[in-house]
């Protein structure tokens, strides 16, 4: 009897195939040589050994877009949808600084088609990316816009639907005291979307007193602002519920809706200088809001990212700033991002804060969470090369591991002179998880300098396989969410069934005891 044994990546089929050898007959000893041989062979690993990165796209900042501050979502039909900031046909003069923006779909194979292009009619810079609705359409919002309730250049933005096909409506526009939505949509239990508005714009000016709102809109486009920030304020004037959310929101599992704010919360004094850092808040979808945490500096300033609730049933985020202060040669000091988890009644706890070194500096997003248990996230910059970095973090705040760095530059991001490299540089988006692959984009770099999609595949757990009398024992890591299946032939009509008994734990891993029924069986983690 003859065996094989494959190395396991998540979502790929890993098997053991016992067969005959030429006698026909079954031949124990060999067949344990082989198992032994297989489980000695397959050696743990970790995670930055085998991440595989690839650079799909590098856009041109033509027609086909550039320079995308969001990420992508991946759609029912199997392509990964995006929007750019700039670029596309409705771009205007030499550079695509002052072009209209993008929506396009890219396939995983790194093929990308444009669906639409926006304009100042409807609609100019999405920096946020796309929602897909329960109806199959694309929902999203834009920065600045010509609104035609206006005499001038309202600026403030619409929200906006897309068929998969590229057939753009505009849902609603923007105008004052609303604020400009720099943050996605997402669609609520209920149906509707659900979004934030910062009054400081991409430019970094507030053009008005107020400090955003959050909102919610339905499909055919009824506006509904559900709380203004700012309604809280102190002696300073700051807004003591927050101010200028730039992150989309989250439905938690208890129904209410969980976000960040970048400015506002408790003010923190510093000599006769008091400063707003941020915060995290809930609110219900009825407009109840709560201000859960506000950061203070070492903890976190600035989070511009949104937040993921983990299967603890915990929120974790990320901030732009705060964390160990740094100090260089003339005593100015330097901060770095941090890492935190927040319970949904406000225990906070503090998990990493970033050294701008190797690890990376100043994450701008939202984490996601792997099915080992572990977070993954991007930071805009630091790492060996300056150009940001992919990390990952267990959800107790150790292991940290930086996955990815991305490559140098060529030449400085300055002035609207963009830099090119080969992988890209600068991310600011939410990664998103298909099976053991991370897919995501860049700001910058790439073959042109106006930013990239990639993808970055990570190596999925080990099973491991050893003979014990006239069974076979099979484990794997516990830390990975996966059920043992078994098939007695493979091909289209292969029909994979549970093992049993039950894994039962020992030393941190599944283990499996299955009796050697067959000349043949093949095993599968899913």
């Amino acid at each position: 009897m003859k065996n094989q044994a494959t190395k396991l990546h998540v979502g790929v089929t890993a098997s053991v195939k016992m067969r005959s050898v030429p006698s026909g007959k079954p031949v124990l000893a060999l067949l344990m040589r082989w198992l032994l041989a297989a489980a000695f062979a397959m050696t743990a690993f970790g995670m930055q050994a085998g991440a595989g990165f690839t650079s799909l796209y590098s856009f041109t900042g033509a027609n086909d877009g550039g320079i995308p501050y969001a990420g992508l979502v991946p759609g029912a039909d199997g392509y990964l949808y995006g929007t750019t900031s700039s670029g596309g046909t409705n771009r205007s003069g030499s550079g695509v600084e002052y072009g209209g923006g993008t929506a396009f779909k890219i396939g995983t194979n790194g093929a990308l088609t444009p669906l639409c292009y926006f304009n100042a009619a409807a609609g100019l810079t999405c920096t946020a990316g796309l929602a897909q609705g329960s109806d199959g359409n694309l929902y999203g919002t834009t920065v600045f816009n010509a609104n035609p309730q206006e005499d001038d250049f309202a600026g403030d933005g619409t929200v906006f639907q897309i068929s998969t096909n590229g057939g753009l409506t505009n849902l609603c526009y923007f105008n004052q005291p609303r604020g400009f939505p720099l943050a996605g949509l997402m669609q609520g239990h209920d149906g509707d979307f659900y979004g934030t508005t910062s009054a400081i714009n991409l430019t970094g000016n507030q053009s008005r007193s107020s400090y955003g709102d959050v909102f919610k809109v339905g499909t055919n486009g009824d506006y509904t602002s559900l709380y203004f920030f700012g309604t809280l304020r102190d002696a300073y004037g700051d807004a003591l519920d927050g101010g200028n959310p730039r992150a989309t929101l989250i439905q938690g599992n208890d129904g209410n809706l969980y976000g960040t704010t970048w400015t506002g919360g408790d003010s923190y004094s510093d000599a006769d200088e008091y400063y707003t850092y941020g915060t995290v808040f809930k609110i219900s979808t009825n407009g109840a809001l709560t201000s859960l945490y506000s950061f203070g500096g070492i903890d976190g300033t600035y989070p511009v990212a949104g937040l993921v609730q983990g299967s603890d049933g915990n929120l974790y985020g990320t901030t732009s700033g705060g964390g160990t202060y740094s100090a260089d040669f003339y005593g100015n000091f330097y901060t770095y991002g941090t890492v935190f988890k927040i319970s949904t009644n406000g225990a906070f706890t503090s998990l990493y804060s970033f050294t701008g070194t190797n690890d990376g500096a100043n994450p701008e997003a939202s984490l996601v969470q792997g099915s080992d248990g572990n977070l993954y996230g991007t930071t805009a910059v630091g790492g060996t090369n300056d150009s940001g970095t992919v990390f990952e973090i267990n959800p107790d705040g150790t292991g940290f591991t930086t996955i990815y760095t991305f490559s140098a530059i060529n030449a400085e991001l300055n002035n609207f002179t963009y830099a090119s490299n080969s992988d890209g540089a600068f991310p600011r988006a939410n990664l998103i998880l298909l099976g053991n692959t991370l897919y995501g984009t860049t700001s910058a770099g790439g073959i042109y300098g106006f930013g990239t999609v990639f993808s970055l595949t990570l190596p999925g757990p080990q099973l491991n396989i050893m003979p014990s009398g006239a069974s076979v024992v099979l484990s794997w890591p516990t830390n990975f969410v996966l059920t043992l299946e078994s098939t007695l032939n493979l091909g289209p009509a292969a029909v994979w069934n549970s093992v049993s008994p039950a894994p039962v734990i020992v030393n941190g891993q599944n283990v499996v005891t299955n009796p050697m029924t067959n000349l043949q069986m093949f095993y599968r983690l899913k």
